[in-house]
């Protein structure tokens, strides 16, 4: 089965990866991390990005990687740079298509009211634009 994770490194998204190492199977896990556009350094894709997003993201691969071949799953690295923030959700999607996954994993961080409102959620969108199976993990 073709995984793909969305991948933050935050508590949540960790509790997907253990997820997703699970129905992966012997399939890779395709983790993609998507690196917020603010304008500040320029990134080979061609995105401005912040010198310190493109640090946390590439620690965020790297975590995944270490994570998944802990849990005996195999890891595919994907990279994904997106402008402006609000679009990580269509980011996510984009790349599911593109690559032919069966299910996306993604974590769920929990906001609430006003802060969803206003921030918008990865995981909502995800559900909103994908084609493929969603699974959301609290």
């Amino acid at each position: 089965m073709k995984v793909l994770l969305g991948y933050d490194g935050s508590e949540c998204a960790r509790r997907a990866l253990d997820r997703a190492a699970a129905i992966a199977g012997t399939d890779p896990v395709l983790v993609v991390s998507v690196a917020h556009s603010t304008g500040m350094a320029l990134h080979a894709s061609g995105a401005k990005v912040e010198k310190g997003e493109l640090r946390s993201h590439a620690e965020n691969l790297r975590e995944a990687h270490e994570l998944l071949t802990k849990a005996g799953a195999k890891a595919e690295l994907r990279e994904t740079f997106q402008a402006p923030v609000g679009e990580v959700a269509e980011a996510l999607t984009h790349v599911a298509q593109e690559t032919g996954v069966d299910v996306i994993v993604v974590g769920r961080r929990g906001m609430s009211g006003i802060k969803r409102l206003f921030a918008g959620s990865v995981s909502e969108g995800v559900v909103r634009h994908a084609t493929c199976d969603v699974l959301v993990v609290h």
